[in-house]
């Protein structure tokens, strides 16, 4: 059972989590994970009464001798020499000393009585004196295949009270193992059902295999919780990214039908312009021509006044006459028209109100402003657009004012699409869903099928100096360079142009071949052990609270040593440079609140344990990470 065991073991399970090397000297914390005592001694702060266990934030109170006070693991501690000594002769004996003689001769065997290696001079004397009678003394080559795996003497702890006494009996009232001193002094009969622990040993392993079923028992109903709960984050983001891309269908329909009507009612504008420009060069031409007519009467009477004779100024008084009374007639007359034209407000309000098109862009600047106006109210939510009809001043018309025979607009949304609704004679107008996905030329698709393709659809003019993103959609260079400064998105299919930068504190990634770790899955090859390491620090203005303190983590992950791992691990690289990996939140775990926690990249943080452990073997992980990263811009 013993070797079984052993071969189970892996380099994990016999390694301390904060410094990352092999345990030394490790200490049992409540929540029964272990740590260097020296590590732990550099975690804990001066004055602290409680020690947080940094794999899983459960605090376990410390006496007054602090870290040394706490429990010694002496079953790790027993296997960490064991293995060890499988792992030294492993890989080569020259190196290692003798440890009965310390001299220069290659060792040959060990003890496993004493826990020695001995060369063959001492293992000679081991075998002759008295006081080594009935050592277990192996050749190396049985400690390398494991022959005698579990039959090396454990080292049996001691009292902790009584120095140098072994613990050999158990109190069952206090539930804790005792030494023959405590027997008498600390738990004494009949007060203490005290028992020799050979005696109470199976009934403990008994207890503790029926707490390790209830255990797997619970762990299957956290992994089935997990699963549920990872389900739950796809659904939301899904309904997310749906909601965003509805959205921006809305956005982009409306956007195109409002500016579809501001052409129209420009081009109404335009004609009815254009129309009483025409009116009024025919108005100028017959204005010239009577100023000439004008002119040339005024200046024959007044050529005639001073140069012609009596009768001369006698016959042509008739003519004279006449041409004023029909000249100065038709000027007043003129004259009155057009002042009384000036004296009306003919502006540039006044042509739009004579557009149905102009009426329909107040209606729905109304419906937006009243939506606006909603929004800011205090204390209030926002309420759906209301479907009465909204009030407008009747159309003006030049020299009349008359009600506009255009009928009221209505404004509804729905989730999947925007409809304008115009009563009769208007026409209703209804845009068009359209989907946008990656290699699409951009184009969208107006009630009456325009193709806007040719419009930017950001600033929705004319394509001025085009510039394309790798998912096919163009727009203007400044429109496109202006919107990535914010966002490195995609506007129209939301694809990542470029490389996302995120809000990862300080902290450094390094890490290294692991030749001797095999992944379940990947027994072919070695394995790339990722370390992660962030001290303590002050939040910046990019975190949740700008200017707190955080707490800092060691974090490390596991990736196959093979052609796609190592490729695998430049990505994570870069999007570690990227500040991508990590951020600063509360822990979902722990609940740990302004703490270094992951940011949707997902790691192997074991080397076994399957998807659900966070480890291996999950067939699928490589390619998902690859996605992740990609989803980021980092490929």
């Amino acid at each position: 059972m013993a070797h079984a065991l052993i071969k189970e073991i892996s380099d994990d399970f016999l390694t301390c989590q904060i410094c990352l090397d092999t345990f030394r000297k490790p200490k049992l914390l409540d929540c029964v994970h272990s740590f260097c005592e020296e590590c732990l001694k550099e975690y804990v702060n001066p004055g602290d009464t409680t020690v947080k266990c940094p794999t899983c934030q459960r605090d376990t109170a410390l006496k007054q001798n602090g870290v040394s006070g706490l429990k010694d693991n002496f079953f790790i501690l027993n296997l960490v020499e064991t293995i060890g000594a499988r792992k030294k002769v492993q890989r080569s004996v020259d190196k290692i000393p003798c440890d009965s003689c310390a001299g220069k001769e290659t060792v040959v065997s060990r003890c496993l009585t004493c826990n020695d290696f001995l060369c063959e001079s001492c293992v000679a004397i081991h075998r002759t004196l008295r006081a080594f009678k009935g050592h277990l003394v192996v050749t190396l080559d049985e400690l390398r295949t494991g022959k005698y795996d579990g039959e090396a003497d454990k080292t049996e702890p001691t009292c902790d009270i009584h120095a140098g006494e072994k613990m050999r009996f158990y109190c069952k009232t206090d539930g804790v193992p005792v030494c023959r001193d405590c027997t008498v002094l600390d738990h004494p009969k009949p007060e203490h059902d005290v028992v020799n622990l050979t005696d109470v040993a199976e009934e403990l392993r008994s207890s503790c295999q029926k707490i390790v079923t209830e255990l797997q028992r619970a762990l299957d109903i956290a992994e089935n919780d997990v699963k549920a709960a990872d389900r739950a984050i796809e659904d939301i983001r899904a309904k997310s990214k749906t909601a965003e891309q509805l959205v921006d269908e809305q956005v982009s329909h409306l956007v195109t039908f409002i500016k579809k009507l501001g052409e129209q009612c420009k081009e109404r504008v335009q004609v009815t312009c254009r129309q009483e420009e025409k009116q009024q060069h025919a108005e100028k031409e017959r204005l010239e021509l009577n100023k000439v007519r004008l002119s040339s009467t005024r200046d024959f009477t007044e050529t005639i006044l001073s140069r012609g004779t009596d009768i001369e100024v006698a016959s042509a008084f008739s003519q004279i006459t006449q041409s004023r009374d029909e000249l100065c007639t038709s000027q007043k007359s003129t004259v009155e028209r057009v002042m009384y034209t000036e004296s009306e407000e003919v502006g540039s309000r006044d042509v739009l109100q004579s557009s149905a098109e102009w009426e329909k862009l107040l209606t729905i600047s109304g419906s937006i402003k009243e939506r606006q106006e909603e929004a800011t109210r205090p204390n209030e939510q926002m309420k759906p657009v209301s479907r009465k009809p909204v009030p407008r001043k009747p159309a003006v018309t030049q020299g009349s004012r008359r009600k506009s025979k255009t009928s009221p607009i209505y404004l509804s949304a729905s989730s999947d699409v925007a409809t304008m609704v115009y009563a009769q004679p208007v026409a209703t107008i209804v845009t068009r869903k359209s989907h946008t996905r990656p290699g699409d030329t951009g184009k969208c698709l107006t009630s009456d099928g325009d193709d806007t393709t040719g419009d930017c659809s950001i600033c929705m003019s004319g394509i001025t100096d085009p510039k394309s993103l790798p998912c096919k959609h163009t727009f203007c260079r400044a429109c496109i360079d202006t919107a990535l400064s914010y966002k490195s998105q995609c506007p129209m299919c939301n694809t990542i142009v470029g490389e996302l930068k995120g809000n990862q504190p300080p902290g450094r990634m390094e890490w290294e071949m692991c030749h001797g770790t095999r992944l379940p899955g990947y027994e072919n090859c070695g394995a790339i052990m990722v370390r992660y390491f962030f001290p303590d620090g002050t939040q910046g203005p990019d975190h949740p609270n700008p200017g707190s303190w955080f707490r800092g983590t060691a974090r490390r992950a596991y990736l196959p040593n093979n052609e796609e791992g190592r490729q695998l691990v430049q990505l994570l690289k870069r999007a570690f440079d990227n500040r991508l990996v990590f951020t600063i939140g509360t822990s979902v775990t722990t609940g740990a609140v302004d703490t270094v926690v992951w940011n949707d990249i997902q790691h192997k943080t074991n080397v076994s344990g399957g998807a659900s452990g966070y480890g291996y073997p999950d067939p699928g992980y490589l390619t998902r990470l690859r996605e992740e990263l990609a989803a980021k811009g980092i490929k």
